[in-house]
């Protein structure tokens, strides 16, 4: 029995120390760590404070069970949230944009963190060890001794700015209405993620031929409301009456505006009507769209005249890959299309990537009102992966986007003409003017007039051209004056 009673007691410490769970005491001060190690809170370092609003049900159901993660608010400007295990990364979302409320997460961003709990679990259960790296950064955390960021690190700030969308009220009402319930069905995610890119590049002003469907889905727990119809090639979208947001003091004017482009996403995607969620594909394989199936790829292609439009499957990328992926179309100003799946595909989420920060975290907007936007990892939580599906963990998994989405309008721009002056600290100082063709919008330059080779001198990339890049060397230059303009 003694024998027993010890092998016991060695499997529960082995997987305990995989597990190296995480208490709320410490998470706060990964938290707080994290959050002044950012320079643009760090005005904020004397005042900093957060507060512990919701943790994760316990991974296990055993005695010694832990949380998956922490959700702290800050203040009343935000949020962050840390991992209840060491085997992770310890940042697993942070927001300075709107507080956690528990009671009214939004469906797609519940997923994403349903996603995340599993890639924790996935890690404790598969006993993959911390890497040094990972343990070296949660003591840097723990122990409060982490480097500033500096400012001049590569981010694309949110490209929908103050865009927050929501699936209703006002948003939907250009909906089928709900005779039961008394109320107009909701916009459905698909569409008010497509309608957010679309408002973001203000194209097209007249769709693109017309479209009718029967919106009978009953036998799939959505409603029957009849035939559904929108001539997006006689419709002119009225952007300029689009505000950023809709509420009880909006106008009729922009209410009808933004209902009609939400209203039309939803027809072009054949929406699953419903009152409390509406239901559509973002990819479907071209099998089932040549049996009359539709989805947004093929939406933003026929209807809206996103002709570049692509679809790409995270399982097909490694997590290097799929992040140069993603900065790449921010850095062209292009906000893409984001899914997630649950991992037997019987449900999906969509929403929209439009920025990334200096630690690789991209910037989601949920379509949720601009409710819990936030910055998230997009590769595994856990490095190295859990040893199944090639690597990855169940959270990047899920991800498949639609990218290339740039408007038409855009796509026809000639170029900019990008003029620079710019000086170092040995007070070296140059201007050049240059043309900056579409697509290909990513010019170096150096202080000694070479164009070809990097040296100490070299200032970093410019894009399109708002997001400078800087070098790491302390005799990179400063820019003195940037302006341009679109030919």
């Amino acid at each position: 029995m003694k024998k027993i009673f010890m092998i016991f007691l060695t499997l529960a410490f082995s997987m305990h120390s995989y597990a190296q769970p995480v208490d709320a005491t410490t998470a706060k001060q990964v938290g707080k760590s994290f959050l002044l190690a950012k320079t643009s809170i760090l005005q904020q370092k004397q005042a900093l404070s957060l507060r512990l609003v919701y943790t994760s049900p316990p991974m296990q159901k055993s005695a010694d069970a832990h949380p998956s993660y922490y959700v702290f608010n800050i203040d009343s400007s935000g949020f962050i949230i840390v991992s209840g295990s060491r085997n992770t990364l310890p940042i697993l979302a942070y927001s300075t944009e709107s507080p956690f409320d528990p009671g009214n997460i939004p469906p797609n961003m519940a997923h994403m963190l349903s996603m995340m709990a599993l890639d924790i679990q996935g890690a404790i259960e598969a006993e993959v060890p911390a890497t040094e790296a990972l343990t070296q950064q949660w003591d840097a955390y723990i122990s409060g001794r982490v480097s500033l960021q500096k400012a001049t690190q590569s981010l694309i700030s949110p490209l929908l700015g103050g865009l927050s969308w929501n699936q209703r009220p006002y948003f939907n009402d250009s909906c089928p209405y709900d005779a039961e319930d008394d109320i107009h069905c909701v916009t459905g995610c698909v569409a008010t993620a497509m309608a957010q890119i679309i408002k973001y590049w203000e194209y097209p002003t007249q769709g693109f031929g017309s479209f009718c469907y029967v919106a009978d889905y009953a036998s799939d727990g959505y409603g029957d409301y009849g035939l559904q119809c929108a001539d997006f090639g006689n419709t002119t979208y009225r952007y300029n009456d689009m505000p950023d947001y809709l509420n009880a003091s909006s106008s009729s004017t922009a209410v009808s505006a933004v209902a009609q482009l939400m209203y039309h996403c939803g027809v072009s995607v054949k929406m699953k009507y419903s009152p409390t969620g509406s239901g559509a594909y973002s990819v479907l394989d071209d099998y089932w769209i040549g049996q009359g199936e539709m989805d947004a790829r093929t939406a933003f292609k026929e209807f809206w005249g996103y002709s570049k439009a692509e679809p790409a499957d995270k399982e097909d990328y490694s997590n290097e890959s799929w992040v140069m992926l993603l900065k790449e179309q921010l850095n062209r100003r292009q906000p893409i299309y984001f899914s997630g799946r649950s991992p037997d595909n019987s449900s999906g989420h969509a929403f929209v990537c439009d920025g990334y920060d200096a630690n690789d975290f991209f910037h989601f907007n949920w379509g949720w009102g601009g409710s819990y936007n936030c910055y998230c990892p997009v590769d595994s939580l856990v490095p190295g992966g859990i040893g199944t599906g090639g690597g990855h963990g169940n959270y990047s998994y899920s991800q498949v986007i639609i990218y290339n989405l740039r408007g038409e309008n855009a796509e026809t721009s000639l170029g900019w003409i990008n003029s620079i002056e710019y000086i170092n600290n040995l007070n070296n100082s140059s201007y050049a003017t240059t043309l900056l063709l579409p697509d290909t919008c990513l010019q170096y330059y150096y202080l000694d007039g070479s164009t070809s080779s990097p040296d100490v001198h070299a200032m970093g990339s410019i894009f399109n051209p708002y997001s400078p890049t800087f070098g790491d060397m302390h005799t990179d230059p400063l820019i003195q004056k940037n302006s341009s303009y679109r030919l």
